[in-house]
């Protein structure tokens, strides 16, 4: 029977999107999520973007610039007392 490490080294071997699809496959193991609740949430979260899309497309909602959204956070943390995490950037 092989061990964990050895188990985990051999992972590593592995090209990339394999990897990546056995930690998802795994996962879904380890949640116990059913395929069904999964493509269920997806719906859901699909027909929020679209109702929010609506929403910003129809003049109902008005988008702000990001700076202006950073100082409107910042200034509500500090007003509520919170220390706000480091931000980290994302590269594409």
């Amino acid at each position: 029977m092989k061990t964990l490490e050895h188990i985990q080294q051999e992972i590593k071997t592995l090209p990339t999107a394999e990897q990546f699809s056995l930690w998802q496959a795994l996962g879904l193991e380890l949640n116990a999520i059913e395929p069904a609740e999964d493509a269920s949430a997806e719906l859901a979260w699909n027909a929020e973007i679209e109702s929010r899309s609506g929403e910003i497309k129809s003049g109902k909602v008005q988008l702000i610039p990001g700076e202006e959204f950073e100082q409107r956070t910042r200034s509500l943390f500090a007003e509520l007392g919170i220390e706000r995490a480091p931000r980290t950037v994302q590269s594409a």
